[in-house]
């Protein structure tokens, strides 16, 4: 009988501080309404007052404090608001409960637990536990637990928890999740995205994602991507993937993909891909240049009889996929490769051709699960047939390494001019070799 009424008190307890907390969340919304509604309706009459510079006023809210409706039109020293206030200017430090509007210029600190506004010019520092708005110019600093905006950053910084805003940015802007800017130059920095729509000159690094819709002077920095919608002069490297559509001056280097418009530079990742190489060169598993170079090559070598090869990059440095076949009396070897070679010319109708590549070997079976290696380092002359066509003849150094704790029926080894065993486990034969055929 005793729990009743223990349990009743227990449940009125927490009514009631649900109604105390829902009628604290009406009075604040209330009291920025209040606030916004009266400090806008003030911004947009016309006031006859001739303005002052005051060295104090203190206001409990706008319109009520040691100056009443005048603060409006008034510069400041020290201002001090218990919960919000509304001035015309401030020389020195403003501080507020809650929030502050300022319908001029401020030089010096404004510091507010939720938010200031400035309707002009910001010199000097801003303080907000939630946001800050500078309707023009911010030279100095914006540190804002959740937003900031600006409507030029000129030789300024802006630091948010969440996001910063401006159209135009000469400076750096700071944020934990995202900054944009809409034209100028300047840098930024924030944990997940940066947008940029004009002509960048500096830096954007995010954690994720990085875009600029116009030209950049400087590095793009990202942890999954960068996006550069016209030229770049610099760098961009991500662990993703980069992207620019216009010419790329410097160089690219992602964890697995490239790709640009125009190159003259560097790229460098798995995958690269360019549309007009102007110098440059792209370093990768796969490096497609549309204008580049490109070739089919059908060959005949001393330990795979017969072997086809692609071969895409620039004559600088190409990427060559392979496949060989060689039928013997026990079986038949076959194998994929891969490799990288450089097209040097000579004259007119002579190149030289210096290829590395390595090949697994299956032995008379789909696949050979054990270390099975074929590689080959090879010296090729080309002489040319027609544009597109060359015949050639190389010289190669052969090097097969293979675990023979496997009983195995071939070697790919035709000879050997060295044959040693290491740990009664790896087989390494080293051999020399010819390769002969054509390229179109």
């Amino acid at each position: 009988m005793n729990s009743y009424p223990k349990f009743r008190n227990q449940t009125n307890s927490k009514t009631g501080l649900q109604k105390i907390r829902k009628t604290f969340i009406l009075c604040m919304i209330a009291l920025m309404l209040f606030c916004a509604s009266g400090i806008y309706a003030q911004n947009d009459s016309t006031s006859t007052t001739k303005p002052e510079v005051k060295p104090f006023q203190l206001s409990f809210l706008p319109v009520m404090g040691t100056d009443g409706n005048s603060s409006q039109n008034n510069t400041y020293h020290l201002s001090l608001n218990l919960i919000a206030g509304n001035c015309g200017g401030i020389d020195g430090i403003e501080l507020s409960g809650f929030a502050a509007v300022t319908q001029n210029n401020v030089e010096g600190t404004q510091m507010a637990g939720f938010a200031n506004f400035v309707k002009k010019d910001l010199q000097g520092v801003e303080l907000a536990g939630f946001a800050n708005s500078v309707k023009n110019k911010v030279s100095g600093a914006q540190i804002a637990g959740f937003f900031n905006y600006a409507g030029t950053l000129k030789n300024g910084i802006q630091g948010a928890g969440f996001t910063n805003v401006t159209h135009q940015n000469e400076g750096l802007q700071l944020a934990g999740f995202a900054n944009y800017n809409q034209e100028g130059s300047g840098s930024q920095a924030a944990g997940f995205a940066n947008i940029s729509s004009g002509h960048l000159k500096g830096v954007q690094g995010a954690g994720c994602f990085n875009l600029n819709k116009g030209n950049l002077d400087g590095i793009q920095g990202a942890g999954f991507t960068n996006i550069s919608v016209g030229n770049l002069n610099g760098l961009q490297i991500s662990g993703f993937a980069n992207i620019n559509k216009e010419r790329l001056k410097g160089a690219q280097i992602a964890g697995f993909f490239n790709y640009t418009s125009k190159l003259s530079g560097t790229q460098i990742g798995v995958f690269n891909i360019t549309d007009s190489l102007e110098n440059g060169t792209p370093v990768g598993f796969m490096s497609i240049v549309k204008n580049g170079y490109r070739a089919i090559e059908i060959a005949i070598t001393e330990t795979l009889n017969g072997v086809v090869s692609f071969k895409t990059g620039t004559t600088d440095l190409y990427n060559i996929f392979s496949v060989g076949v060689s039928p013997k009396d026990e079986g038949t070897l076959w194998g994929w490769g891969y490799g990288l070679g450089t097209l040097r010319p000579v004259n007119d109708y002579y190149r030289i051709a210096i290829e590395l590549s390595s090949y697994h070997i299956n032995e008379d079976e789909w696949f050979t699960d054990k270390l099975n290696l074929h590689n080959k380092l090879q010296i090729k002359a080309h002489r040319k047939l027609s544009n597109s066509t060359d015949a050639f003849l190389g010289f190669s150094w052969n090097v097969n390494v293979r675990d023979i704790t496997k009983e195995t029926k071939l070697s790919p080894a035709p000879w050997h001019l060295s044959d040693k065993t290491y740990n009664d486990k790896t087989n390494v034969r080293m051999y020399p070799g010819f390769s002969a055929g054509i390229t179109f």
